[in-house]
Order: C-alpha cells, then structure tokens, then sequence
C-alpha cells in the first residue's frame, strides 16, 4: 500500500481555490444540518418518548426529519472525502483547518494551512499541531520530495 500523497508547498498552494469550494459547500451542509438538528430536537423536546410513537401527530415530522439529517452527513462526508482526494487532511472547520503531507530535509512533515489564509506559510511535524506550526523556510531545495 502507497503512503501519503507528499506535496511541495507549491504544489499544495496550487490546491487552495478547489478547497475553498469544497469548505464553501462543507460549511453550508453543516449549516443545514444544525437546522435540520434543531428541529428535530425541538420536537423531541415537545412530545418526549411519545414522539416514537406513530399516534403522536410529529411523529412522521420527526422520521423524516431524522432520515434527512442522515442524508445529510452521508453527503457532508462524501464531501468530506474530496478533500482526501486532493491529498489533504481536514483538520477541524471552525475555524477550516487543512494539512498536506509534506517533506522537509528528508522527515514527512505536515504544511499547515488555515482558511483565510491567501498560501500555505506554515509546517509542522506529522506529530504536532497548529500550535507549533513553523513558517516555512525560504529555501526550495528543502521541500522537494526526494522519495
């Protein structure tokens, strides 16, 4: 089995537009799925245990509510996926958080990029996070990936 998919930081930059579509639509299911939850706790909050019963007057509100939402996350993580896709590693979406495999002077590292941002700057080790992301070092010849 390969590993990773590695990019160079240009490589990775190159990708930003398509993800910023991506994250356009995961922000706007995820939006809908917050509705769609609200209301579906709404109702239990109404009806209680009663509301799985089919005499209750919501319930078939709730079952359909319920069946949407899973529609729903099934498409927000098939929308997910496209980001794998492009060889990136969604890392959170408040605020979108998206990770490349990366090599810097022959260890696999991660560039870091946070939406908002116009490129990818940041890098840090496939075992850290945000917080100890690096600025990315001038130097080209450090990024090639030699594998």
């Amino acid at each position: 089995m390969p590993g990773p998919r590695v990019h160079t930081p240009e490589e990775a930059n190159a990708l930003l537009a398509d993800l910023e579509t991506i994250l356009d639509r995961l922000e706007e299911m995820q939006r809908r799925m917050r509705r769609t939850k609200i209301r579906i706790n709404a109702l239990e909050l109404i009806h209680g245990q009663a509301l799985q019963g089919e005499e209750c007057e919501d319930h078939r509100e709730y079952v359909s509510l319920v069946e949407q939402l899973s529609n729903e996350t099934e498409e927000f993580n098939r929308e997910s996926q496209r980001i794998g896709e492009l060889g990136g590693v969604l890392k959170g979406l408040d605020p979108a958080l998206v990770d490349f495999y990366g090599v810097h002077e022959g260890v696999l590292v991660f560039l870091c990029w946070r939406r908002g941002e116009s490129a990818i700057t940041h890098w840090h080790h496939v075992d850290t996070g945000f917080d100890d992301r690096r600025p990315l070092d001038a130097a080209a010849e450090e990024w090639r990936d030699d594998s």
